[in-house]
């Protein structure tokens, strides 16, 4: 993993005669961009997600790897502002709307909602991103009809999630987020609101609306089991969305339950 760049390098990067180094230039940016999700900083989103999105072309590519044998001569560069259009590659679009996916799900659990707003009017807003509009338009709650992928839950799921919803809506909202947040290159950021977000919500539920379960004297218990349990990992969290399904009363298909349960298995 690339190291966070020193103070020093903030400072000195302007003095380097051939122009500054591309992985400590990558460095920065990530370093950035976590301190942008963990404060819900909307400022500057436009900039902020154009800047990740080519950084992520970049490392798809092999730039920027870590100093190594070039300490003398390393790649030098900066980081351009991506046009995420329908030009775009794969990573570069991938990358976009990890950010904006992790941004708006940090936002939304914190309850800053302001910060969702912000960034969904000033996407909307943008050409530079008009891949990302489709996505952006339903969160700001033109929904199509369908679910067409892990992405496009999250897109329905984020504004507004929370536990005083309807049981079966709150599992969907735990289940979509958690997918995300699996391959997700913020997961270290964005993991642990999700998760105590999702035992905070299932405790809320068994604790003080168990009657909106669904056959609760039988579905409960396995859930209060992991509920009672100190661990509070990605994979705990897939262990009780696994127990919840029920007493929320959703059939999980297949391909969504292959990927909890891969999840819920995984040496930590």
């Amino acid at each position: 993993m690339l190291a966070e760049p020193t103070g020093f390098y903030r400072e000195f990067r302007d003095y380097l005669i051939d122009g500054p180094i591309l992985s400590l230039e990558i460095s920065l940016t990530i370093m950035q961009d976590r301190k942008v999700i963990g404060m819900h900083d909307a400022n500057d989103f436009v900039t902020q997600i154009r800047r990740h999105a080519a950084m992520a072309g970049i490392v798809a590519l092999g730039g920027g790897r870590n100093l190594g044998d070039q300490l003398r001569n390393p790649e030098r560069g900066l980081i351009p502002l991506a046009v995420i259009d329908a030009d775009a590659s794969a990573d570069i679009l991938h990358g976009a709307e990890d950010f904006l996916l992790s941004f708006t799900i940090a936002a939304a659990i914190a309850g800053n909602f302001t910060a969702v707003d912000t960034v969904i009017e000033a996407g909307l807003n943008a050409p530079e991103l008009v891949a990302l509009h489709p996505l952006l338009e339903r969160m700001a709650g033109h929904n199509g009809v369908w679910i067409r992928s892990r992405r496009d839950g999250n897109g329905d799921q984020c504004p507004s999630a929370g536990p005083n919803h309807a049981p079966a809506e709150f599992c969907w909202w735990g289940i979509w987020l958690l997918l995300h947040v699996r391959i997700s290159k913020f997961q270290n950021g964005v993991a642990d609101p999700v998760i105590a977000w999702l035992f905070d919500g299932w405790t809320h539920l068994i604790y003080k609306a168990r009657f909106r379960l669904k056959a609760p004297v039988i579905n409960v218990p396995p859930i209060e089991t992991i509920l009672s349990q100190p661990d509070r990992t990605l994979e705990a969290a897939a262990r009780l969305l696994l127990a919840a399904a029920p007493a929320a009363s959703i059939n999980t298909p297949a391909v969504v339950r292959v990927h909890l349960e891969e999840l819920a298995t995984r040496a930590g």
